[in-house]
């Protein structure tokens, strides 16, 4: 005879079931989690699970093959490779392109980007895109690598601006308007900054009797010469250190004071930092150094034009005939902050950049870096993953991703007139003069190429397809050459 089973019995299978149930949940999870963090199933491994980490590989032009410890990847570029955590060499080949190589660690249960690699041709080949006179003084690449700006002679308001968006490049020839000149005085010209895209150069100049050295800012229209503004008379103040935000607003240092300037409504701020030695901007920030005090002390710290007073990161003691620089990046959710004085640079993070005066900052340590002689140039780059510094004769970068800090030499430069500062190709890749020669490095000064004479006062740029390094190199006659490499083949 059939017996029902008592209720407690119900009870008990109800709650094996549960918890049955909830064991097949937690470990199903468990097993999901690591699976797809890229952990790979090794029955031998402490649960279950040998450790692994994702590298995300891509190279400049892609499609390239892959060498992983001198062994052929199974798949070419762009590869997210999965791997257990450690150091491997990496080697990326493509026909008719010079190699790049380079040992990258890969970690426990983190992304690593490495989708910087270019690849540079093995055979160079150029051309003439434009002849310049031996009178050339300036030239200066748009940041968007859409057109070219050159000075052609530094005591004429002329400038001459070429289109380098297509293959078939287009000349303009601009003048300023006379109205910005009211007596026959000789004038030196300077290519200052492009602003608005390509819509208009700032361009400055001196008198050459003018023993104060200020100079006069003129805003150039390019699509309408006529409607330039000379920003100097429009603001009736001496200007310095001109930054534009957008095409209608600017900050600037006015007497060593930092202030925002509306061209449209021909307003100009109170100070927003006073004593001001350098700034440049980041984000809606203003990040300032100060003049030394009477104490001999600089302040290094930010504001914004709404803030009630500068909010001051740490003071440093000036050290003599040695600069003092403070940069700003922003790398995932945490803010960057390097400040260098001398020879040597701290860089911390932090949460937040704190408004209110009273509000500490909550710095803390990443790394210090050293040179041995002082420092001249310092940057974060924009996605803040390195953080270089750079004296006359080295460099050293820290790497956020790969938590790593490396240190090169510099070559010397040949040409006197060669920029000092490392100048960027790209977000990861230097470039520089040596013996008359673009040489181009990543930020750890690995995988260096040599490419073509040049000259290296006037600048270079990539166009915006990646195809063309646009250059200018000197003739026979001194004359110039505005000419551009193909390395995308």
């Amino acid at each position: 005879m059939y017996q029902f089973e008592s209720k407690n019995i119900r009870v008990l299978k109800r709650i094996a079931t549960i918890i049955i149930s909830l064991i097949v949940i937690v470990f199903g999870t468990y097993f999901l989690i690591k699976l797809v963090s890229g952990w790979k199933f090794d029955y031998k491994s402490p649960g279950l699970f040998k450790p692994q980490g994702i590298l995300q590989i891509n190279s400049n032009p892609t499609n390239a093959s892959l060498y992983v410890n001198n062994q052929k990847y199974k798949s070419n570029t762009k590869i997210k490779m999965v791997a257990s955590p450690g150091d491997y060499d990496l080697r990326i080949e493509k026909d008719k392109y010079r190699p790049w190589q380079k040992n990258v660690p890969i970690f426990q249960d983190e992304l690593t980007w490495v989708e910087y690699p270019r690849l540079f041709p093995k055979k160079l080949k150029t051309s003439n895109v434009l002849n310049l006179p031996a009178t050339l003084s300036e030239g200066l690449s748009s940041g968007d690598g859409k057109f070219y700006a050159f000075l052609s002679d530094k005591t004429k308001p002329e400038l001459t601006v070429v289109d380098i968006r297509q293959k078939e490049t287009k000349t303009e020839n601009i003048t300023i308007p006379e109205k910005f000149f009211t007596n026959q005085k000789l004038r030196n010209f300077k290519l200052v900054s492009w602003v608005d895209g390509d819509k208009s150069i700032l361009v400055s100049f001196t008198d050459s009797d003018n023993v104060s050295g200020d100079e006069t800012f003129i805003l150039v229209n390019l699509e309408e010469p006529k409607k330039s503004i000379n920003l100097s008379d429009t603001f009736g103040v001496s200007l310095k250190d001109v930054i534009f935000v957008s095409d209608k607003t600017l900050y600037a240092n006015v007497n060593s004071t930092v202030r925002y300037l509306d061209i449209e409504n021909e307003t100009i701020s109170g100070p927003i930092a006073k004593n001001v030695d350098k700034f440049k901007i980041f984000e809606d920030y203003v990040l300032f150094v100060s003049k030394p005090d009477e104490t001999n002390t600089i302040q290094v710290g930010y504001a914004k034009k709404d803030y009630k007073a500068p909010k001051i990161i740490t003071s440093v003691a000036k050290k003599e005939d040695q600069g003092t620089f403070l940069d700003v990046g922003k790398y995932y959710d945490r803010y960057y902050i390097m400040v260098s004085n001398g020879n040597v640079a701290h860089l911390y993070k932090t949460k937040s950049l704190k408004e209110e005066s009273d509000q500490a900052i909550k710095l803390k340590d990443v790394v210090a870096m050293k040179t041995k002689k002082p420092i001249i140039y310092t940057n974060i780059i924009s996605n803040g993953q390195l953080a270089t510094i750079q004296s006359d004769d080295e460099f050293v970068t820290y790497n956020l991703e790969e938590r790593e800090k490396s240190r090169s030499g510099l070559d010397a430069m040949s040409q006197e007139d060669s920029p000092k500062k490392l100048n960027y190709l790209d977000a990861y890749y230097f470039w520089r003069e040596k013996d008359g020669k673009l040489q181009v490095f990543e930020f750890d000064g690995k995988n260096k190429n040599t490419l073509v004479d040049f000259q290296a006062k006037f600048g270079l740029t990539i166009d915006s397809d990646g195809k063309y390094i646009y250059y200018v190199d000197k003739n026979k006659d001194d004359s110039y050459s505005f000419r551009r490499l193909l390395i995308k083949v």
